[in-house]
């Protein structure tokens, strides 16, 4: 009875603390724009992949692996029209496709800092934060293209390993976990106005990239087990779905921010006058 009630007022704890720090709202908040900046953002990648040395069965093969239904079909006629035209965009369309892609990023950018307390009380913050949004967009499809090459030279140097030693490795899941975890020390240590230390981050990057790559597993059963284009509302199920997986990894990630300051804040306690007394 005893370890029942520290376990409720342990979950009660945590519960007014993620409340506090309003993540439920910021979770949504972050995966609506998110979601309506997800075409602008695999535009811009999709371009820039152009000139990288993936080539087209490559994205073609990956994208038939992840996707199904209406989502499949956009994104092969889009890499069959950029790969295929020899007319790359204008610096003007370049310049809004990026803007409306950072518009997501910017999302993530004001509510972790929120979270951690820092504010941007100067007046040209705003600019400031719009570029700082189009660098990690930037820096977001460097990763994501390394771990498309990562991916497919993985398969040739498991495939050779194979002949020699029975492997049992996942060498996309191993990718996919270390691509994960990246992302996230980046925005924790990185996104944050003020500078804090890497080390302190390190639990909410665990919990995060744990949470979204079971939030992520569970999407892709969906996906595998579950056409969209079989009834009616298959299509508008999907999207659901889609918004619910967004709004989950955004819920975990801000859940990240809040145990990093939490862990931050019990060890400014021990030293009173730290920079971590004000987070």
């Amino acid at each position: 009875m005893i370890y029942t009630k520290k376990l409720y007022n342990w979950f009660n704890k945590i519960a007014n603390r993620l409340e506090a720090d309003n993540v439920s709202a910021y979770a949504s908040q972050a995966a609506f724009f998110l979601f309506i900046s997800a075409f602008p953002f695999l535009l811009l990648l999709l371009t820039i992949i152009r000139f990288s040395p993936l080539t087209k069965d490559m994205l073609l093969s990956f994208i038939s692996g992840i996707t199904t239904g209406v989502i499949q079909d956009t994104l092969t006629s889009w890499v069959n029209e950029l790969y295929d035209s020899h007319i790359g965009f204008m610096s003007f369309s370049i310049v809004i496709v990026l803007w409306s892609a950072s518009k997501g990023i910017l999302g993530i950018v004001n509510n972790i800092n929120k979270i951690y307390g820092f504010s941007d009380h100067k007046k040209d913050m705003y600019v400031i934060k719009r570029l700082l949004s189009i660098l990690y967009t930037f820096v977001l499809i460097a990763i994501i293209i390394a771990a498309f090459i990562l991916i497919n030279v993985g398969n040739y140097i498991g495939a050779w390993l194979e002949k020699y030693i029975h492997l049992f490795l996942d060498y996309n899941f191993i990718i996919a976990l270390a691509m994960f975890f990246f992302i996230f020390l980046i925005i924790y240590t990185y996104v944050p106005y003020k500078k804090v230390k890497l080390k302190e981050q390190l639990p909410g990057v665990i919990l995060t990239t744990c949470g979204c790559l079971v939030f992520s597993f569970a999407y892709s059963i969906y996906m595998d087990y579950i056409d969209p284009t079989t009834s009616i509302y298959g299509s508008l199920s999907a999207i659901i779905f889609l918004l619910l997986w967004l709004y989950s990894c955004m819920y975990i990630l801000f859940c990240g921010a809040s145990l990093n300051v939490y862990f931050m804040q019990k060890k400014a306690s021990k030293k009173p006058r730290t920079p971590y007394n004000n987070v």
